[in-house]
């Protein structure tokens, strides 16, 4: 039996974010996607696919043994870390892979292609979190989730809040908090009823991911007009 491993990093680092984990383990995170979920020997190296926000990550990913694919923008408006690794999963022969592992909450994007493979009597895992996200008192997970895929022959779900522990290196701190912002290092200029906010900070290579992807979350708000993101 063979088992071959895919991890949608922008995904997991969600999910990392829902179970309070701040920085990654790696060690233990790739001994847990490879010895402790499934049966099967590997099929090649895991594959942990990085958007371009992520590439700070390929070094220690690739360190410790996984396989690391950095893709540029999608197309047709589709992901293109999902269109990634749903052309390598449909290029998989059931003769030579009889386990699927998934570490996604994206779990919709892939659902016709792992579906193929369930058909062909290969056993899907499924691995992420029913935890709710704190921030928006939601799962990540889609709607309807263990009706869509969880009767489907084959799949198999895993929590991975079972291995926090082994896959946490620090937990996780909300740094993008207004009382974190140092008051001397912001302005605001402008009048009337539209606002321009300056904002400068110093931060380290380890959180630039975090902070990168928190800024992300406000400029793409309504409530922001106009965003401009410079990293320096």
């Amino acid at each position: 039996m063979a088992k071959a491993v895919f991890v949608d990093w922008a995904s997991f680092w969600n999910i990392q974010r829902v179970l309070g984990i701040g920085k990654t383990d790696y060690s233990g995170f790739y001994s847990v996607v490879t010895r402790q979920i499934g049966e099967g020997s590997l099929f090649g190296k895991p594959i942990c696919v990085l958007t371009k926000n992520f590439v700070n990550q390929e070094k220690p990913l690739r360190s410790v043994g996984f396989e690391v694919v950095v893709v540029k923008d999608g197309t047709d408006g589709n992901s293109p870390d999902d269109q990634e690794i749903i052309k390598r999963i449909n290029s998989l022969r059931a003769e030579e892979v009889t386990e699927i592992l998934l570490v996604s909450a994206d779990i919709a994007d892939y659902g016709d292609c792992l579906r193929a493979k369930g058909v062909q009597e290969v056993k899907i895992f499924l691995a992420a979190t029913k935890k709710i996200d704190p921030r928006n008192n939601r799962s990540v997970l889609p709607m309807a989730f263990e009706e869509l895929y969880m009767k489907e022959p084959g799949f198999n779900f895993v929590e991975l809040g079972n291995f926090r522990d082994q896959t946490m290196r620090e937990p996780w701190v909300d740094r993008l908090r207004p009382q974190d912002v140092p008051a001397a290092e912001e302005t605001m200029v402008g009048t009337g009823s539209k606002k321009t906010i300056k904002l400068s900070l110093e931060v380290s290579f380890d959180d630039l991911n975090e902070i990168i992807m928190g800024l992300s979350a406000i400029l793409g708000s309504r409530k922001v007009l106009k965003s401009t993101l410079e990293i320096n």
